[in-house]
């Protein structure tokens, strides 16, 4: 609030009560000089703000300009490039830093109270520690460590993901699984859908793939079920477990009140009839699972009619054979 005020010219110093025609004299009472009591003079260049701002910059490792206006000192503030924890902590100190200081005057003015540079350190200090562990952020790098230790606050390092394995896993006897997936560069823009047919020991049953025009990802991930289980009906498949990278078409999928793009009201009805007399099961995989239907589908990109490939391209080959449990 008082960092608002301050910067909407809303801080009552002795020259805003002169503005609205209030008759005071006008001096800085913190420093020693006869100065004219504005925020610039009171936040930026009085002698006492100034010691301040040198002290809280040495605890961030840093510097402060001792000249210009309110504003010119807060773009350098927020200018300052430190890891995220100390970011936001430098942030806060300098916002509470604006508090003591008007603190300070007012305990002069209104309390007599003598102004202490060492109370001021102990207080932005003592709430530097009390909000370290609800600030967000962590610290990269020795220099930042070092510096949030010199404060008392405990660094709080990158939390490192631990890498996983994603991989095709393929299905049980007597399922076929039917991977599925569909893009857009630009979304809307060229589209394409694909997908491939796997056995229970991960060998290659076919593939497809089709170039959609202009068309939405959404678009073109449910034109690569639609055409998937059109294959599988075909081909007397009557066991068939979809994988899908994308949440959204699986919702789609068993949900009964989603109503289809107009173009495709027609062919998702009978995709759905299809699944009804077909023993199935679907499920998420991520993205890296599911990495042939990606490889077809960025091949569908290339062709506008739709392609039926009944061997596995050499293409696939690097990404079938790491999921074939048989030759």
């Amino acid at each position: 609030m008082l960092a608002w005020r301050l910067f909407h010219n809303r801080i009552p110093t002795d020259e805003q009560l002169q503005k609205r025609g209030i008759p005071t004299v006008s001096v800085c009472q913190l420093c020693s000089f006869r100065f004219v009591e504005d925020s610039t003079h009171l936040f930026v260049s009085c002698s006492f703000a100034q010691h301040v701002w040198q002290w809280l910059a040495c605890c961030f490792g840093c510097s402060l300009p001792s000249h210009g206006t309110i504003v010119d000192l807060w773009n350098t503030i927020k200018g300052k490039t430190f890891s995220p924890q100390l970011k936001n902590l430098w942030i806060a100190g300098c916002l509470y830093a604006l508090m003591a200081i008007w603190k300070e005057r007012n305990k002069l003015r209104f309390d007599n109270k003598i102004p202490s540079l060492l109370r001021v350190f102990r207080s932005i200090r003592a709430w530097l520690r009390f909000i370290a562990p609800h600030t967000p952020g962590h610290t990269v790098g020795l220099v930042d460590f070092q510096l949030l230790v010199g404060l008392g606050i405990q660094p709080i390092s990158r939390r490192r993901i631990a890498p996983r394995w994603v991989l095709w896993h393929p299905p049980i006897t007597p399922w076929i699984k039917l991977n599925t997936d569909g893009l857009a560069k630009g979304n809307p823009g060229p589209a394409a859908c694909g997908g491939v047919f796997r056995d229970e020991k991960g060998r290659y049953l076919g593939g497809f793939c089709q170039g959609l025009g202009h068309q939405t990802a959404f678009f073109a991930e449910l034109m690569g079920v639609i055409i998937g289980i059109e294959f599988a009906f075909q081909f007397g498949w009557n066991s068939i477990w979809l994988e899908s990278d994308s949440t959204s078409v699986l919702a789609c999928i068993v949900s009964s009140s989603f109503v289809p793009p107009w173009p495709l009201r027609i062919a998702w009805s009978t995709c759905l009839a299809r699944i009804r007399s077909l023993t199935f099961h679907c499920s998420h995989v991520l993205r890296e699972g599911n990495t042939v239907a990606d490889r077809l589908t960025n091949m569908g990109l290339a062709s506008t009619a739709l392609v039926w490939y009944s061997t596995a391209l050499s293409t696939l080959s690097p990404f079938l054979l790491p999921h074939s449990l048989s030759a």
